[in-house]
């Protein structure tokens, strides 16, 4: 079967489904950079008739779940993005380029924005303990 990963297709005999994380072959790079992994973004070969390399291995559940917890407890321990920036030179930024109201929205959406990254990674981490449980 062939499967659409990174923008590259690769062929594999594993059975996946979009969404699937795995482990790409090595390349020269891996040297520097590590294992590579993707997500499986299409079944098929997206048009692509040419050679390709194999994936041998998906990433396991514990990895994916052990990562997602990493990434909730960063985003839980961090203030959404540019609101300590913002709040500290409110005072700078009023005068200069936005009106007090204009800042308020920054933030919220700041807020907002921070709220549904946590929301979304936290779906992602049930619906892998669901697939756990199967």
């Amino acid at each position: 079967m062939k499967v659409r990963v990174n923008n590259y297709t690769w062929e594999t005999d594993l059975d996946l489904q979009v969404g699937d994380e795995v482990i790409l072959p090595a390349t020269w790079l891996s040297e520097v950079r590590g294992t590579w992994t993707g997500k499986v973004s299409e079944i098929g070969d997206g048009g692509y008739k040419g050679p390709c390399k194999r994936i041998t291995q998906r990433v396991s559940l514990d990895e994916q779940l052990s990562h997602i917890e990493k990434e909730i407890e960063e985003l839980e321990n961090r203030p959404p993005n540019n609101l300590k920036q913002a709040l500290k030179n409110l005072g700078d930024l009023v005068p200069r380029l936005r009106t007090r109201e204009q800042v308020k929205q920054m933030v919220a959406e700041n807020r907002a924005a921070h709220r549904k990254e946590l929301r979304q990674l936290k779906s992602k981490k049930d619906r892998i303990l669901k697939a756990a449980a199967k």
